[in-house]
């Protein structure tokens, strides 16, 4: 600090902003007072009651804690500037004085405070000259000492000032830190789910739909800490948002990563195989798989990670904003460490072949591995498409669940995904997706009316070298139209040896092709069959 600095302060404007920091701390006093009465009647029996009264409490709740605790600290702040003021006006009125008397002596003051020493008296001096010089010196080590002493005082009130403002700028809270939130805030500040007040209550297992007005419910704060310090009840809740569920599920991902890690790296040389391995391979395939999708410089979200069961789930595109969203829905053999990257290779196959027919239009395409695909000796029987059919049904539900306009949703079924689609079809209530997508069918129970659509919306390709597709392990053939129902689509590769089991998905499959024109609704130009 120069001392021309300091003898330039404007002091009365310290005052004033003293005095205003002041008035805030006592505002929020105040605020917390009626924010405690406004919660105790919120809390009596004959109150406002439901599902938003405790949203709203629980948010009333955390705002007083976060201001309550934030609130001693404004004051302890408020009182030290204000007491540092005094001391910082002392000190502008030394380093003031000191610069006017070293101006009537003649005397220079560096910018660093140091006084310029003039000559001293010599042999030659005659006994004027000899006291005008021992004056000069007087006054020059008086000046010296009143600006040490306005920066020892503007010390003392940086002392004050730090000491307060240190607790602030420790905390990191918005305006002392770039990016900060509330939550950021709530954790500096210690509060806890406790001190708080509890969370909402999650309704685990509620229709999607009643899920969904819950969670619209909630305030911003709630939402943000549901996901993040319950993410294990709010990462697979279909009717949550897809972004909560990300954050939720990637939560949950960094977990089991730095546990399991961590284990790995203490565990003693034995069979690469082991439960804890194998979690880890699991946990790793998830987070390669995601960093993927993001690779392709479109949103991707974690909408599904699910470590004991084995299950997950990745959107390449924004599923809470999509105009149409895709469910790719696979079949044999199936599982996430050996095949969550192939699934999410598809899902941007899907996504890109959109893109040249309505770049206006937003598509998200979901690759999902959420039930437990039979291996290759299953295979034969509907176990895991019984198993599967209601977490399907759940899923598609929570997509079309969102608030506003729901998007228009098409599941697209693979192999035995055939099989698990055709029986969530038969769930009860309906499926909620717009038009399915069969391809590559063993053969399915039922027929295309099972979903609830018009037979124009049921779209069933084929390769013409598929034998999978004409086993009929599991009933008649989708294929056979005249039986089946639904609208039969062109599925063959340009090369007939290409036209198998295998590549459907494939950049010059026309199944591809036909796909990206059903997930955008364009369905009057799909190729068919005997086009």
């Amino acid at each position: 600090m120069r001392p021309q600095e300091l003898a330039a302060w404007d002091i009365p404007a310290l005052r004033r902003g003293s005095a205003d920091l002041a008035h805030v701390a006592e505002s929020t006093r105040a605020w917390v007072l009626r924010g405690d009465a406004i919660g105790a009647a919120l809390a009596t029996p004959e109150a406002w009651d439901g599902p938003a009264s405790e949203a709203a409490l629980s948010t009333l709740h955390t705002w007083l804690a976060v201001a309550g605790r934030l609130n001693p600290a404004l004051e302890a702040l408020a009182a030290g500037l204000t007491e540092a003021v005094t001391w910082y006006a002392q000190a502008q009125e030394a380093a003031a004085t000191a610069l006017r008397a070293a101006a009537d002596a003649g005397i220079t003051v560096g910018t660093d405070g140091v006084v310029g020493q003039p000559p001293g008296p010599t042999a030659r001096m005659d006994a004027e000259q000899v006291a005008a010089a021992a004056e000069r010196e007087a006054a020059a080590r008086a000046v010296q000492a009143q600006l040490d002493e306005a920066f020892r005082l503007a010390a003392r009130g940086d002392a004050l000032v730090a000491s307060d403002v240190g607790v602030f700028t420790g905390l990191e809270i918005p305006g002392f830190a770039a990016g900060s939130t509330f939550v950021d805030l709530m954790a500096a500040l210690s509060v806890t789910v406790e001190s708080a007040g509890r969370l909402p209550t999650v309704p685990a297992g509620a229709d999607p739909v009643v899920v969904a007005a819950w969670w619209a419910a909630l305030s911003l704060d709630s939402q943000l800490r549901l996901a993040r310090e319950q993410p294990e009840l709010i990462g697979d809740l279909d009717g949550v948002p897809a972004w909560a569920r990300d954050l939720a599920n990637r939560v949950l991902l960094d977990e089991a990563l730095r546990e399991l890690s961590a284990q790995a790296a203490g565990q003693q040389p034995g069979p690469l195989f082991t439960p804890m391995n194998e979690d880890l391979y699991f946990a790793l395939a998830v987070h390669e798989a995601l960093a993927q999708a993001e690779a392709q410089g479109r949103p991707a979200q974690l909408y599904l990670f699910d470590l004991q069961a084995g299950l997950a789930a990745i959107s390449v595109g924004d599923l809470d904003t999509a105009d149409s969203v895709a469910v790719i829905v696979p079949g044999t053999g199936v599982d996430v460490t050996g095949d969550m990257s192939a699934q999410v290779a598809r899902a941007a196959e899907v996504w890109a072949a959109t893109e040249p027919l309505d770049e206006s239009e937003d598509v998200a395409v979901l690759a999902w591995i959420g039930y437990d695909t039979p291996n290759y000796v299953e295979a034969a029987s509907q176990w895991n498409a019984v198993a599967g059919a209601p977490l399907l049904a759940a899923t598609v539900g929570g997509l079309t669940a969102r608030p506003g306009n729901s998007p228009r949703t098409t599941i697209i079924a693979h192999s035995y995904g055939t099989v698990t689609t055709a029986e969530a079809g038969e769930e009860p209530g309906e499926l909620g997706a717009d038009a399915v997508v069969l391809v590559g069918s063993p053969g399915t129970r039922g027929t295309a009316g099972d979903f609830d659509l018009p037979d124009e919306r049921v779209f069933v390709g084929e390769a013409g070298d598929d034998w999978i597709a004409d086993t009929w392990v599991h009933g008649v053939d989708p294929s056979w139209e005249w039986w089946y129902g639904g609208t039969c689509i062109d599925a063959d590769m340009p090369e007939i040896e290409d036209s198998d089991h295998y590549h459907y998905f494939d950049p010059d499959s026309q199944a591809l092709h036909n796909m990206a024109l059903i997930v955008q609704g364009r369905y009057r130009s799909v190729v068919g069959c005997d086009d």
